[in-house]
């Protein structure tokens, strides 16, 4: 145990190296103990010991502003860019038209998808794969794009307004010739008999909607029949009576078969240990630098291979506790055991000196 400003260290850490951080001297704020160091770049960061010795932390922030920054084409802005008041300019502008057609194409979660994607309007590979290409499109073929887009020009589809985005089909468009180039329904059109998803048109409703425009009334494939109006039919944000929507999102909740499953629930409460700083046991944990493994935390996988790992390597029981072997590091496959609840107890206590005592449980 040494002494430097009056603070007790476990470690002398002045001159350590954590990436670009070099550690100066140590100082104590809201009753913790901090190491201030020099980043390469100018900057001066508060770090905790752990971190530095787990060289977690490797700068002030300034290696993730340039990974930000770090772009193939260098036609984006960044959230950064515009907070020191550099803006966006022409070509970030572009790229924002560029990635909102693609999403109103691709995105089924878009607000514009129904009228485009869902109607089967696509933008064409070359576009779609790389922005450069579309870049030296627009640029060779409006080499006044910029004055344009100054101007409030929109890029629309022409001539073919039900074509798809690509060489030879767009334009820049004031807001009204846009308008008046998008495709109408056929209001008058009579859609007996045709499907839409799981939507089959009966009949021609006895009721209107709200502002007493025509209705259908359609069977669902389940069975059930509903009326709906003729322009959610046509944009496709009514496709079933709801059951498509109650299965797509039955799959993704028990897309392993394990959402009640109590391992689900261990995997749950580390990572909330490790990553909210709400959690009742984080200062245990993810303020001292404690993570869960990569494989673990995916969104598509980490459950089922952590129920792998558990069933198998693991040697999970009933009434088993999980445990990390070694309590200085990660959750992971390696470090990671079920053990009796006896056993876990006692090994807390004997590490409750690391840090503070565990919170009382309220009842």
């Amino acid at each position: 145990m040494l002494i430097i400003n009056d603070i007790k260290l476990e470690h002398d850490l002045r001159g350590k190296s954590s990436g670009r951080l070099t550690a100066l001297t140590p100082v104590r704020h809201n009753g913790k103990v901090y190491w201030v160091c020099d980043c390469e770049c100018g900057g001066m960061k508060k770090v905790l010991p752990v971190h530095l010795i787990k060289e977690t932390i490797k700068s002030c922030g300034c290696l993730r502003v340039e990974a930000t920054h770090k772009v193939t084409h260098g036609q984006t802005s960044s959230k950064v860019e515009f907070k020191r008041g550099f803006g966006y300019g022409h070509m970030s502008r572009l790229y924002g038209r560029w990635s909102h057609m693609k999403q109103r194409c691709f995105n089924p979660k878009s607000m514009a998808y129904g009228h485009y994607g869902a109607k089967g309007i696509k933008v064409c590979e070359e576009w779609k794969n790389s922005f450069q290409a579309f870049y030296d499109y627009i640029a060779q073929t409006f080499p006044n794009y910029e004055e344009l887009m100054d101007l409030g020009y929109q890029i629309d589809r022409y001539p073919d307004n039900k074509g798809d985005y690509a060489p030879g089909n767009i334009r820049f468009a004031t807001v009204s010739e846009n308008n008046k180039n998008k495709p109408r329904p056929d209001w008058h059109e009579d859609l007996t008999g045709k499907v839409f998803t799981r939507l089959t048109v009966l009949r021609v409703a006895e009721k209107q909607n709200r502002n007493k425009k025509k209705m259908w009334e359609c069977q669902c494939s389940c069975g059930k029949v509903l009326c709906v109006s003729t322009s959610l039919l046509h944009n496709g944000t009514t496709r079933s009576c709801g059951c498509l929507q109650r299965e797509e999102t039955g799959k993704r909740a028990t897309k392993w078969g394990l959402s009640k499953h109590p391992l689900r629930n261990v995997l749950v409460r580390i990572i909330g240990k490790c990553y909210n700083p709400n959690n009742p046991e984080y200062h245990l944990f993810g303020s001292r630098g404690i993570r869960v493994c990569d494989e673990w935390r995916d969104k598509e996988t980490g459950v089922k291979t952590f129920y792998d790992w558990a069933i198998g390597p693991g040697n999970w029981q009933q009434g088993l506790f999980m445990d990390r072997k070694d309590i200085t590091k990660d959750f992971t496959p390696d470090n990671c055991q079920f053990i009796p609840g006896d056993v876990k107890r006692r090994k807390q206590d004997n590490s409750m000196k690391l840090g503070k005592p565990r919170p009382k449980k309220t009842t």
